[in-house]
């Protein structure tokens, strides 16, 4: 078998101070003694010469008959002669009926010693199923992952589900899926051909099995002959209501039969269906549409995998029980769906075997299994056998811990930790990290040397070495050989190869080890290219050899580098980019704010990918995670604090009273320490290491075997008494009571905080440095800054430049890696003072959200200003951190909607920034015009393109709906001052708003349809005389003394239906100046340069062109204005 797909990624820690003394931050070696590096071409002795192979399947579980390798036994630390098996049965507690032989036509078809017809056949396995299949399957396509090398992948994004149409062909389609079964069936191969629109598939197709396999499901399938008994009773009785009935809960024993007849899978019902059938049953219809199938349904993977169940057997139902092994009763009575189908991917001698043989089919047949269990985004790969290939990968990935562990390749490991992951294209590997004893460490180069290569072996001496390096550990070719390359990212490759040739190992100043690459001479060839050792992936060659996987070996002696590996082995699983909303939405248009119900389950289904050998390695239930020796985590609590779990159906009573409700692990370590002496020589951090927490029974009881480490669980500064509890926990020892917590020589202190001050833990702002150092071991540098600001602002620090000047390596450790980011130059080199500046620059910037600054500690150092504007702006970082992919696709569909007027305005600003040209643009029109759209189309277009837009309204609901959109007086810090009495907006404006949202929410009138309402009295201004001197008086009271304050005219303005009205209003109130008049007429000429028509000036007079009016416009009068107010504008410079 081909493991090639297989990799493991080894990290060796030889710090087991994390392990051993969590609170010791590590040194890292800076340099190796060169004089052990002169090693030469010295050979060290080989463990392992010869690959590892464990042959074929060929023990078989005693309960369930399946067929499997020795090493899936369930006792792996010895060999018995006779292994027992619970990987897939759990030791017979789950029976299913075996799977009855398939027909000889389906036998022939997937016999893989059969004729070319057959070969043929296997490799189009997944168009003739589709062919029969009586139900579709759900989601998108996505063929982008095919357009380079390596093995076709079937990629399926979104939510997977099945789908049944309805029995008859709309008017002018072609029958599909079900209806071929009922429609037209003296064509019915033909119908079947023409399912492809490819005509490459039609040509491979071949009618002759077409034919036999329309007989074969005729004569056994259960499925086809309800349907096929549905088309007779159509035809002869002429029935225009028929509905076919799929019948979802069966009362046959799911665990002994799973052969069901056609009564008892189908009803075919004439008229109306009652509401008494169960949600699980399937209703065909003859006209309707798509219908989406239960998973729970018997039938749910016999309609859509005809080939694989030609008999049509039932799947997976609700209600199928453990079988009752020796007696035993177990606490839950019915088989899950995960141990069904990991029950069902198993290969048994007297079982049918189309499952397994389906190659494609059989692939695309796990991963819908998953789906099932877990409802996620898909990614179907080639290979035929993906449990097979799960199977593999676990037992290599258990041997190569126990080798790693009891071989000592590295030496004595204390601690291991690992995860499993997938490649791109679904392939598995595991990151492993393991700790070593202080007697083990390798700070020498020749040490680090004996366990980890990057050079190629001697072809002649170790041609299988050679040829495994050569397979396995090349990273290339890429670049201009190869450009599509997975690792080239905009020319580079992402992986940072090739590496430099270096005549000896060294250590970085990151504490990174640089491995030794001797211009030896020696390559290897691929692609036509020659790849010397600076192409070679790190690695042991006694385990490459041995596995024959990709296996990279890297050494870390260094807590940081440490602390990012735990990070990167401990991360969530493969996820697509996510867009996250928020379900408050403003619509620009209608100036109106609406929830958008949010389906968290259906956003989680959408962006996760799982191949085939994912989902059989989580339905065979494979750990994921696994972290040796295993962590106790130590709850703590105030007395009487302890939490209370019960079920919400429990009675209140019944919970008050149970006597082992106040128990917790806290309050029973206090217990064991009263009642058993040895118990007192330990801290409760410690107490796991000799003490077992047995939760059943809710007592410590002494360790007999096994290792494990304790952990207190984390607690902020802020948290007050819980803070200083937990300081005291970690050095107290034998506590039997809170009081005993507090008791510190003799002496009882009132309060924990106290009792550490008294132990001299509180001392020169101990606490603080020791609760930077601790986090340090699992928190990021940002999350340090933060922490660091806590502190600052709410922990009453006594020396806050100490505290900086010890810990600053600690709070800017990821400081260099950003700017390295940033700067897209993996070479930048800071001094400690560049680091101190950018370090201090992050923490003011925290400061500063919190409304304070660094300028309130004056011990502290503020940060240069000058570097602050030029490598490390706010407000450019602020602008330049956005996801350019989304906004460039977010983009695309706002243009797409742009009208023509709003696109020449687009232009007219995108052409001003490509060209440089600056410019003041001022965009007018009326509310609902698509302003804000506009803008969000050009702001989108210039920030996926990495340029810096300052986007500044003047209201609140303005930021709301642009991007990065900042209020005027909150950008630009305009000084407000604000009292108790300050209100945002006139009152009078707001009660007049909230009743125009009365009105438009019905809650004014009782009626459904048109409705008289009344305007209140206070809002109308009472008809006189004369209704313009009405309005104006109430408008502008005094405007004869008052018309030349301009503060006074933008205080207030008057609202008209019409331009003919705002001429009217203006022409009475300028008739009300008492100043005397001159008329100033504006259009005199035609500009000449506005037409290429000579002379044309002469054509219209003067007067004539006084005379026009033209709408939203000015009049030709000064006298009589108008003006058109924009809430948003941009200045392009």
């Amino acid at each position: 078998m081909d493991h090639s797909y297989e990799e493991t990624r080894l990290n060796i820690s030889t710090d087991d101070t994390l392990v051993q003394d969590r609170l010791n931050y590590c040194d890292v070696p800076q340099e190796i003694h060169e004089s052990e590096n002169e090693c030469g071409g010295e050979e060290f002795p080989r463990k392992f010469t010869e690959p590892w192979n464990f042959g074929l399947p060929s023990y078989v579980c005693v309960h369930c008959g399946s067929i499997l390798w020795y090493e899936e036994r369930i006792v792996k630390s010895k060999r018995p002669k006779n292994p027992k098996f619970s990987l897939y049965c759990m030791e017979g507690k789950v029976k299913l009926p075996l799977l009855k032989k398939a027909p000889s036509l389906i036998d022939e078809l997937l016999d893989p010693l059969s004729s070319q017809r057959s070969k043929i056949f296997r490799t189009l396995i997944r168009s003739y199923n589709a062919m029969f299949s009586l139900t579709s399957m759900g989601g998108k396509v996505d063929n982008r992952i095919n357009d380079g090398r390596g093995p076709y992948v079937f990629k399926l994004n979104g939510q997977n589900h099945h789908r049944i149409g309805i029995l008859l062909s709309n008017d002018g389609q072609d029958p599909q899926f079900v209806q071929l079964y009922f429609y037209d069936t003296k064509n019915e191969v033909q119908h079947r051909m023409n399912v492809f629109s490819s005509g490459q598939i039609n040509s491979d197709l071949d009618p002759s099995i077409v034919v036999a396999l329309v007989q074969m499901f005729d004569e056994s399938n259960s499925l086809v002959k309800i349907f096929r008994m549905s088309r007779d009773c159509f035809i002869d009785t002429n029935i225009h209501h028929l509905r076919l009935r799929l019948i979802g809960s069966q009362t046959i024993n799911g665990r002994e039969y799973n052969l069901p007849t056609c009564s008892e899978i189908a009803a075919i019902v004439v008229g109306d269906i009652g509401a008494e059938n169960a949600h699980h049953d399937i209703i065909v219809k003859l006209k309707g549409g798509l219908q989406h199938i239960n998973v729970l349904h018997p039938s749910y993977m016999a309609l859509q995998y005809p080939l694989l169940f030609p008999y049509g057997e039932d799947g997976f139902r609700l209600g199928i029980l453990y079988s009752n092994v020796d007696g035993i009763r177990s606490d839950t009575t019915d088989i899950t769906m995960r141990e069904y189908y990991a029950y069902r991917l198993q290969e048994r001698e007297h079982e049918g075997h189309t499952s397994v043989y389906g190659r494609r089919l059989f692939q695309q047949f796990d991963v819908d299994a998953y789906t099932c269990i877990e409802e996620i985004r898909l990614m179907w790969e080639v290979e035929d056998r993906p449990d097979v290939v799960a199977r593999v990968f676990k037992i290599k990935l258990v041997q190569l811990l126990h080798d790693l562990k009891h071989g000592q390749h590295f030496g004595k490991v204390i601690a291991v930790v690992y995860t499993v992951e997938y490649q791109k294209r679904g392939l598995p590997h595991a990151h492993i990290l393991l700790f070593l004893h202080h007697d083990d460490k390798h700070p020498t180069a020749a040490e680090i040397d004996r366990i980890i290569s990057a050079e190629i072996p001697d072809l002649n001496e170790e041609p299988l070495a050679y040829e495994t390096v050569k397979q396995y550990m090349v990273h290339g070719p890429y670049g201009s050989i190869n450009s599509r390359a997975g690792c080239m990212i905009d020319n580079k490759c992402t992986k940072h190869f090739l590496k430099k040739f270096c005549l000896q190992t060294t250590i970085d100043e990151d504490g990174f080890p640089i491995y030794r690459r001797r211009n030896n001479g020696r390559f290897v060839e691929r692609n036509e290219a020659k790849l010397d050792n600076r192409y070679i992936v790190p690695h042991n060659i006694d385990l490459l050899v041995k596995f024959q996987a990709h296996i990279n070996v890297e050494w870390c002696n260094c807590s940081r580098s440490i602390k990012y590996l735990f990070k990167y082995i401990t991360k969530g699983p493969d996820r697509a980019t996510l867009i996250l909303e928020e379900n408050l939405h403003i619509d620009s248009f209608a100036r109106m704010q609406h929830m958008t119900d949010t389906n968290e389950v259906k956003t989680y289904l959408n962006c996760r990918y799982v191949s085939a050998i994912k989902a059989c390695w989580r339905i065979f239930e494979f750990t994921i995670h696994h972290r040796e020796p295993t962590i106790q985590r130590l709850s703590f609590h105030n007395e009487d604090e302890q939490p209370v779990v019960f079920e919400d159906i429990d009675y209140l009573n019944n919970v008050v009273d149970n006597p082992d409700i106040r128990k917790s692990k806290f309050t029973e370590w206090m217990k064991a320490n009263a009642l058993y002496e040895e118990a007192r020589e330990l801290t409760y951090s410690e107490f796991p290491t000799k003490w077992v927490w047995h939760g059943r029974d809710k007592e410590w009881k002494l360790r007999k075997s096994g290792r494990c480490i304790g952990c207190i669980y984390y607690d902020h500064p802020t948290s007050g008494e819980w803070f200083y509890l937990r300081m005291l926990l970690n050095v107290i020892k034998g506590a039997r009571s809170f009081e005993q917590i507090r008791n510190i020589n003799s002496v009882v202190y009132p309060t924990f905080k106290s009792a550490c001050c008294a132990l001299g833990l509180l001392n020169d702002d101990k606490e603080w440095h020791e609760t930077l150092n601790h986090t340090s071991y699992w928190a990021s540098g940002k999350q340090l800054r933060e922490l660091f600001v806590t502190m600052l602002i709410f922990c009453e620090v006594a020396d806050p430049y100490k505290l900086w000047i010890s810990n600053w390596q600690l709070l800017s450790e990821d400081i260099l890696h950003r700017q390295r980011t940033v700067l897209q130059y993996d070479n930048l080199h800071l001094d400690d003072f560049q680091l101190q500046n950018y370090a201090l620059c992050e923490i003011e910037q925290i400061l500063i959200n919190s409304g304070r600054s660094l300028h309130e500690f004056e011990t502290i150092p503020y940060p240069n200003t000058l570097l602050l504007r030029q490598s490390n702006n706010r407000v450019l970082q602020e602008e330049l951190d956005y996801d350019r992919n989304s906004l460039a696709a977010k983009h695309i569909k706002l243009l797409n909607g742009l009208n023509i007027d709003q696109r020449n305005i687009y232009d007219e600003v995108i052409d001003s920034v490509l060209e440089n040209k600056g410019g003041f643009f001022f965009v007018y029109g009326h509310g609902g015009t698509g302003k804000t759209y506009h803008w969000k189309t050009i702001i989108c277009r210039l920030c996926s393109e990495g340029k810096i837009v300052i986007v500044v309204a003047s209201s609140r609901i303005g930021v709301l709906l642009l991007l990065g959109g900042r209020t005027a007086h909150s950008r630009f810090q305009i000084p407000i001052n604000v009292t108790d009495s300050s209100t945002c907006g006139d009152i009078a404006a707001r009660e007049f708003a909230e009743w125009i949202l009365k009105i438009g929410d019905g809650e004014l009138s009782n009626s459904e349809g048109e409705a008289l309402i009344e305007i209140l009295h206070d809002l109308l201004i009472q008809l006189g005389a004369h209704p313009f001197n009405d309005i104006v008086t109430a408008t502008y009271p005094d405007f004869d003394a008052k018309f030349n304050d301009s503060k006074y005219l933008e205080e207030r303005a008057i609202l008209a239906p019409t331009n003919e009205v705002v001429e009217d209003i203006n022409g009475y109130m300028i008739d009300l100046f008492n100043v005397d008049e001159e008329t100033y007429l504006s259009v005199d000429s035609l500009c000449k340069a506005s037409s290429n028509i000579l002379d044309q000036d002469v054509m219209y007079s003067i007067e004539f062109l006084n005379s026009l009016k033209f709408p939203e416009s000015y009049r030709n009068e000064v006298q009589n204005f108008e003006a058109d107010i924009s809430e948003f504008g941009m200045q392009l410079t």
